[in-house]
């Protein structure tokens, strides 16, 4: 992944001092414990509004494990700030479960960043549409070139499932989460959009999600473990 400093100035943003509030974020992690939350970020960030939120997003080390992902987000399920803003894990305790699972397949360092990436490219996508710096799906925003935030390859992003998974219920049944009501009245909800955290293996771990990106500018995560039952595992 490019790194802050690598990124490309932009003309409306303030990132004159970039360089010098990366180098002081990195020598400041050093003293810090893994997982701190992002209330200690915010005071390195260079600025206020769509500057100073991404910020916040990208300057946060990847975890090393899926399970830290889930606990991150656990302490920092209350904080408005970064990627926290945006992104909220649904069910803490079962995705920890079905994170863990992943991780006891020795394939948990690679994945994490992965999907940290990923998260982060969920809570860029937001930000840059709650800041109207950003008009469109969220495919169209990794494939644009037009708004900088961080993006993972277009390739990881399912916006569908299969049509052999849309018709079977014992499948569609699987990808039915628990949610909060401001998503759905009755607190479950069928999720179709997903990434692939990995492929060529008998865990294949995917991340299920959906997006608010009228009102609250959320992503809700469902789903963090193996694969799912398809027509392939069956």
């Amino acid at each position: 992944m490019v790194t802050f400093a690598d990124r490309p100035r932009e003309n409306n943003e303030n990132y004159s001092v970039s360089a010098r509030f990366y180098a002081d974020f990195m020598k400041k992690k050093k003293n810090q414990k893994k997982g701190s939350d992002v209330a200690h970020l915010a005071q390195l960030g260079p600025g206020e509004g769509a500057a100073g939120e991404r910020w916040r997003i990208e300057a946060e080390s990847a975890p090393q494990t899926l399970f830290e992902v889930v606990e991150r987000f656990r302490r920092n399920q209350h904080c408005e700030h970064g990627i926290y803003k945006y992104v909220k894990f649904c069910d803490l305790d079962g995705v920890a479960k079905s994170a863990a699972v992943v991780d006891r397949s020795r394939r948990g360092n690679a994945t994490a960043r992965i999907c940290w990436e990923q998260l982060q490219s969920l809570a860029c996508y937001l930000n840059a549409l709650e800041e109207g710096r950003f008009q469109g799906g969220f495919k169209q925003y990794l494939d644009s070139d037009k708004v900088q935030g961080v993006k993972v390859p277009a390739k990881q992003f399912r916006a569908q499932e299969s049509d052999t998974v849309r018709k079977a219920g014992k499948f569609r049944a699987q990808r039915r989460f628990k949610v909060p009501q401001e998503l759905s009245s009755d607190g479950v909800y069928e999720m179709k959009r997903h990434f692939a955290l990995g492929v060529g293996n008998s865990v294949a771990p995917r991340m299920y999600f959906e997006l608010d990106t009228n009102q609250h500018f959320t992503a809700y995560i469902g789903y963090l473990g193996p694969h799912l039952d398809n027509l392939h595992t069956n």
